[in-house]
This record gives C-alpha cells, sequence and structure tokens, in this order.
C-alpha cells in the first residue's frame, strides 16, 4: 500500500553516522586551521569586535530551523559600501527590501563579499538575512565596511559600521515588516554568541572577487512555470492550468518544465507552519531512494514563500513533505546576470565515479515519518 514511500533506515545506525560526521568535522577543523596558516598574508582580517551569532535555544540532533537575523544602522554621509558574510548552512541576504544574494557553506569556500553602495541612503537602513539549517545549530557572521565617495579624501580608508554581535536581533516567525521597515528591531530576541573569528570559516582567503548582487540588473527576469505536475505514486501526468491554483493532491509531486531551464525556483505553500520538506531536481525524474536530496526546503515559521537559494538547472523538479499552493515557478536572470551568479549544480557521481551507500539524514527520515503516518491515516479514513 505504502511501496512508493522511502523506507525509513533504522535507529540503529544512527549512532555510526554521528560518529562518522564528528570525525570528518574533526578533519575539516584541523584542515582549515593548517589551510590558514598557508595562506595567512591572504586572510580576511577580524576585529575584537564581530561574532559568530545564531538563534537562542536547545537543538537536537538534526532539528531543522529557519529564522531571521536583522540589524538596523544610520549613515550620515554617503560612500562606497560592502558587506562580507559567512553562514551555516544558507543564507538569503535583503538590504532595504531588497534581496541581495543567497549562498550556503562550502568547505573551502571563500568569504561571501557584496557591494551594496547603491542600496544604502542617508539616515536609517536595514540588513534582514534568513538563515537556514537542517541541523537547527549553525553560525552566522558579517562585517558592514563603509568607504568615502569615489574622487574623496583618503579614498583607501574603510571603517566597519556593522558587525554580527549582541546589537542584532532575531524573529523566529515571517514577520513583513522587517522587510518593510515599520517593525521595531527592539521586539526580537538577542542573538547566542558562539565565538569570536578567527574561528571558522572566516579565516579562509576573501578573494577581491565580490559576488554580483541580484539587484544591479535592470531587467525583470523571466519566470517560468512548469507545464505539468503528478503525484510520485500515480503515473499519470496533469497539465497545470494558471487560470486557477494548483490543486493539492498530496505531500508528494513532481514537476516538469517540458525542458530543461536554469534559474532560481520559488514557490507559495499551502501550510505556513515551516515544516520542512525536501527538494531534488534534475534533467530526468529524480529517484529519492538512489541520492540525496538536492536542498533542504525551510520555509520561515509564518511564511507562505519559500525560494531557493542556488541557481540550479533542471528540467524535472521532485518536492516531497511541502505542499505547493502556486506560484511555482523559476525565475529566470538576465544572461548578463546569470553568468555570474553562484550556482549548485547537483552532484551525484560519488568519488572517481564510486558512489558511497545511500545515507538518510535526520530531517530526511523526519519528513519521510511524517507522510508515512499521514498516508496511513488516509488509509484509515478511506
Amino acid at each position: 500500500m505504502l511501496s512508493w514511500l522511502r523506507p525509513v533506515r533504522a535507529w540503529h545506525e544512527r549512532p555510526l553516522r554521528s560518529f562518522v560526521a564528528v570525525f570528518l568535522l574533526a578533519l575539516t577543523v584541523a584542515g582549515a586551521e593548517k589551510l590558514s596558516s598557508v595562506v595567512g598574508a591572504r586572510l580576511f582580517e577580524s576585529s575584537p569586535d564581530e561574532r559568530w551569532i545564531w538563534a537562542e535555544g536547545e537543538y537536537g540532533e538534526g532539528e531543522a530551523l529557519a529564522f531571521y537575523a536583522a540589524r538596523d544602522f544610520k549613515i550620515e554621509d554617503l560612500g562606497s559600501a560592502r558587506i562580507a558574510l559567512a553562514a551555516d548552512e544558507t543564507y538569503l541576504l535583503f538590504v532595504n527590501g531588497y534581496r541581495v544574494g543567497a549562498g550556503s557553506y562550502r568547505p573551502w569556500s571563500a568569504i561571501d563579499e557584496y557591494d551594496i553602495t547603491d542600496l544604502l541612503h542617508q539616515g536609517g537602513n536595514r540588513i534582514v538575512v534568513e538563515l537556514r539549517s537542517s541541523r537547527g545549530a549553525g553560525g552566522f557572521l558579517a562585517v558592514v565596511e563603509l568607504g568615502p565617495a569615489a574622487g574623496g579624501e583618503d579614498e583607501a580608508s574603510e571603517r566597519r559600521i556593522v558587525v554580527s554581535d549582541r546589537s542584532w536581533r532575531i524573529f523566529k516567525r515571517y514577520d513583513p515588516g522587517l522587510f518593510g521597515g515599520w517593525t521595531r528591531l527592539e521586539e526580537g530576541e538577542k542573538p547566542k554568541i558562539w565565538h569570536r573569528p578567527p574561528a571558522g570559516r572566516w579565516r579562509l582567503d576573501s578573494t577581491a572577487v565580490r559576488r554580483p548582487n541580484l539587484f544591479e540588473s535592470s531587467i525583470m527576469p523571466l519566470c517560468q512555470r512548469p507545464v505539468r505536475f503528478q503525484q510520485q505514486h500515480r503515473p499519470d501526468w496533469l497539465e497545470l492550468t494558471w487560470e486557477r491554483r494548483i490543486p493539492a493532491l498530496g505531500p508528494q509531486q513532481l514537476y516538469d518544465w517540458g525542458e530543461v531551464v536554469e534559474g532560481i525556483l520559488s514557490f507559495d505553500l499551502i501550510s505556513d507552519q515551516g515544516q520542512p520538506g525536501l527538494l531534488y531536481v534534475g534533467t530526468e525524474p529524480p529517484d529519492p531512494e538512489l541520492r540525496p536530496p538536492d536542498e533542504v526546503i525551510l520555509p520561515v515559521p509564518g511564511r507562505r514563500h519559500w525560494e531557493d537559494a542556488y541557481v540550479r538547472r533542471f528540467r524535472y523538479a521532485l518536492v516531497v513533505g511541502a505542499e505547493p499552493y502556486s506560484r511555482i515557478e523559476v525565475e529566470i536572470p538576465p544572461p548578463s546576470l546569470s553568468a555570474k551568479l553562484p550556482r549548485s549544480e547537483p552532484n551525484h557521481q560519488g568519488v572517481f565515479g564510486l558512489e558511497p551507500p545511500r545515507t538518510y539524514s535526520k530531517v530526511e527520515e523526519d519528513v519521510w515519518k511524517r507522510m508515512e503516518r499521514g498516508a496511513a491515516s488516509a488509509d484509515e479514513e478511506g
């Protein structure tokens, strides 16, 4: 009856997986320290002020979490400005209501930097960062540096006007006033302080090339919607008509765009409870039995809209555990911008072409168990 669901792995596999994860983490930290000593002359210089911050709370093993970190600041004299930041696992950056960019933790990757000169104005400004972690625990680090206007005196000087510290505020539910500017940040929670640099990825090389901002292009991106979809356990396809909303046919849905597309996937959800889901993409219909998800869907509680952090190339998208309601589409950036944006191409070839044994994360197991309970309840009612 439930053969279309992936069988959940036994609990006794977790201790071994936990040991392996801790061992790999130790190797990663040791490697980071070794690499940082080699490239020490090129490190992003930290000050005594910034800290790794996160949301307060007790996090169980693999408990998924998504929330916002926000900070207000004022500028008297406009000049050049940049923000440098790192986040584990994923961030979406907004400055004065504009989505600037996004990224995820990648081993040995450089600090992400953006030029935000054109987004700031005299007086009050606001940075909002959506943070996601499939493990619950994570870290966020940021610095905003303001320089003089081009051609001004002492053009090479820069001063830090914002750092990640206790002055930021954490919001664990979506609030449109965060982006509109009318929500007072004093209503948020104080962050948890993990550590100060140089601990963690902040010690690695920060390249001089900054990531492009999504707002830089004046051309509106093209939004392309899928042409058909189906429930994964049913073989028949349904043609999509956009005069009405997508019918809710179950929590495992496969979408087909009819051709390979490249862009940022987004959709609205039926529920705003922030329950995690799984996203698989590919040029062929993906099989969740054979490989891990390409992304964990982590909506912020209170918000029905979710958007991916990366540009991806695919034809099919399988959404598991989350129920898209409407507006599922791929935002295709203009070619001039698309070529510069960071990508996360699916890589399921293993090492030297050898695929390791399939393992399942805690959030994957939670999603599949939730679906099994829902399917069993539906069978009993039927």
